[in-house]
C-alpha cells in the first residue's frame, strides 16, 4: 500500500512542477484548493481503510459471502457520502477556500481559480470513493497486482496531463489531471473486483482460501529439505480447518447450552406445579 501511494505521489510532483510554470497566482490557488480537496477526501479514504480491514478479517474467517455483501454496501455508502461532500464543495467551496488564503489584492482571483478545482473534483468524488473502496477490498483479499497497476495508470495519466493539458488549457488542464487519473485507475480495479466478487459468490463459507491451498501445495513440492520445517506446508491448511472446526464446536456448544437451559426451566416449572398441587391438596383436606 505504501508503494502504491508513493507511485501516486510521484505523479503529483510532476503535476506540481507543471503548475509552477503558470505563475504564483496559480500555485497559490492550487495549494488552497488542494487543502480543501484533501479535507474532502478524508472520509472517502476512511471508507477504504475500513474495507481493507473488513475484507482481511473475513478472509481469515472464511466468511466469503460477507465480503461481497459488505464491499458492495460500503461502495454505495461511500458514493453517497462523496456526492454530499461534492455538493458541499461546489456550493460553499469559495467560503471554505477563503479560510485558507490571506486577504490581499489578489485573494478574490485566487479564490475564484481554486473554486474551479473544487467544481471539477467535487462533481466526481463518487468515482474517487469507488476507487478507494475497490482498491482496499482487493488489498484486503491479498491481491496486490491490480492495485499496483492502478497506481501506475494514475501516475501515467497525471503526468501526461501535467505535460500536455497544462500547456494547452492552463490551470484547467491541471485541474483535469486528477479526475483523469481517477477514471483511469478505477477501470482495472472495477474489472478485478467484479471477477473476485463472482469468484467469492461460488465459495461456501468456511471453505479454505484456494490461494492458500495452492501455496501449501507448492511449498510441499519444494526440493529444499532445509526449508520444509520452516515452511510447514500443512500448517496453513490445518489452521484454516481448525478455525472452521472451532466455529462449529462453538455453535454446537451454544446449542447445547440452550437445550440445557430449556430442560432446567421445564424441570423447574414441573416442580413448581407439583408444589402448587400439593399445597392445594393440603388446603382441601383441612377444610
Amino acid at each position: 500500500m505504501g508503494f502504491q501511494m508513493s507511485i501516486i505521489a510521484i505523479g503529483t510532483l510532476v503535476l506540481q512542477y507543471a503548475i509552477n510554470g503558470l505563475g504564483s497566482g496559480a500555485v497559490a490557488a492550487f495549494t488552497a484548493g488542494s487543502r480543501v480537496d484533501a479535507l474532502a477526501m478524508a472520509p472517502l479514504q476512511a471508507f477504504g481503510m475500513a474495507v481493507a480491514t473488513y475484507a482481511a478479517q473475513n478472509r481469515g474467517a472464511a466468511a466469503w459471502s460477507r465480503i461481497g455483501r459488505g464491499v458492495t454496501q460500503t461502495a454505495w455508502l461511500a458514493a453517497g457520502v462523496a456526492i454530499v461532500v461534492g455538493v458541499a464543495c461546489i456550493a460553499w467551496g469559495d467560503r471554505i477556500i477563503a479560510s485558507f488564503t490571506s486577504a490581499d489584492a489578489h485573494s478574490d482571483e485566487i479564490i475564484a481559480t481554486a473554486h474551479t478545482m473544487l467544481l471539477v473534483n467535487g462533481s466526481l468524488y463518487a468515482v474517487l470513493a469507488l476507487l478507494f473502496v475497490f482498491r482496499a477490498a482487493l488489498q484486503g483479499l491479498g491481491h496486490t497486482g491490480t492495485p499496483t497497476l492502478s497506481g501506475l495508470v494514475e501516475l501515467f495519466l497525471r503526468s501526461a496531463a501535467a505535460l500536455v493539458l497544462v500547456d494547452a488549457l492552463g490551470f484547467l488542464g491541471a485541474v483535469l489531471a486528477a479526475p483523469l487519473a481517477w477514471f483511469g485507475g478505477l477501470v482495472p480495479l472495477w474489472w478485478a473486483w467484479e471477477r473476485r466478487r463472482r469468484e467469492l459468490a461460488t465459495r461456501a463459507d468456511g471453505t479454505p482460501d484456494p490461494r492458500i491451498e495452492a501455496q501449501c501445495e507448492r511449498q510441499a513440492r519444494t526440493p529444499h529439505r532445509r526449508l520444509a520445517p520452516v515452511l510447514a506446508p500443512s500448517y496453513a491448511r490445518e489452521r484454516v480447518r481448525a478455525h472452521a472446526r472451532a466455529r462449529a464446536e462453538h455453535r454446537a456448544h451454544v446449542r447445547q447450552c440452550e437445550l440445557a437451559s430449556a430442560a432446567v426451566l421445564a424441570e423447574l416449572a414441573m416442580t413448581v406445579h407439583a408444589r402448587v398441587e400439593a399445597d392445594s391438596g393440603r388446603v382441601s383436606v383441612r377444610v
